[in-house]
Order: structure tokens, then sequence, then C-alpha cells
């Protein structure tokens, strides 16, 4: 049990000195003309940030993140739906990944994130490609509308 802490303990730690050093020092890649007008996060949400008010369903899509050697792209994009309905939840969630690979044009899902009952909410950040562009760091968000319970994890 102790060692299975340990590995945890330093997986967390490795995690956090990755998404530190690519806020610190930056993206490996360059963004194109066209993501200038997107960010590299995915979340949407039912409601006003303002007013705080209930306005309706919302799509929310990042800019397209390219690997270091051009060979792969990435995108997220994040659904948050308003129920309308009295015994639902106002609003939830339901983020996916996209990836394209050397060989083809179109993107495929590789990750979705439901809501679950405890977190309606989340949404994905893309970080940045590993230095080969064969591996993608992610920030996965989670929250739960109405409260400060949330959380981020870190996903290779």
């Amino acid at each position: 049990m102790e060692r299975y802490l340990r590995s945890r303990l330093l997986g967390s730690r490795i995690a956090i000195v990755a998404v530190s050093s690519h806020l610190l020092f930056g993206s490996q890649v360059q963004p194109g003309p066209a993501s200038k007008d997107k960010s590299p996060n995915a979340h949407a949400s039912c409601y006003d940030v303002a007013t705080e008010k209930l306005v309706g369903s919302h799509t929310s899509r990042s800019s397209v993140l390219v690997s270091p050697d051009g060979s792969f792209r990435a995108y997220a994009e994040s659904d948050a739906v308003a129920s309308g309905l009295a015994n639902r939840p106002e609003c939830s969630n339901t983020s996916r990944l996209f990836v394209a690979g050397r060989d083809s044009r179109k993107f495929q899902t590789v990750l979705s994130v439901e809501p679950s009952p405890k977190s309606l909410g989340n949404g994905i950040d893309l970080v940045d490609w590993s230095p080969k562009g064969h591996r993608l760091l992610l920030a996965q968000g989670t929250w739960q509308y109405g409260s400060d319970v949330g959380g981020t994890r870190v996903r290779i």
C-alpha cells in the first residue's frame, strides 16, 4: 500500500511539474493565425457569467493544437445542455477530445467525459503535445454547478 501511495504521489508531482512548465515556458508549437481567435479550452455553460442566470444550452470548441512535426492535430469540444425539466438538473456537460492522425484528415473521438450526479459540469483544456508529438497533455476539469465542488485531472 505504501509503495502504491508513493507511486501515485510521484505521478501527481510529475503532472504538476508538466503543467507548471507549460504555463511558465509556453507552448512548444506556435499557434497558427486561425487559433488566435479561439482558446485552447473547451468549457461551456448554460449560465450567463455576469448574471448567473440560466440562459440555455451552449457549445464551446477549442482551437486546434498541432503536434511539433505537424503529424497530429487535436481539439476539444464541450456541450452544456439545459434540460428545462423540473425533475432534472438545469445544466449538464459532455466534453470530447478529437484527434486526427498523420494518415487521416478526419478527426476521431478519443475521449468522452460524461456528466455524473456529483459532477454535472466538465471541460477539457489542451496543454501541449510532447516534443516527439505522439502524446498530448490535457487537463480535464469537473465541477458541480451551484457549488464550489470541483477539480482538475491531468491526463496524457
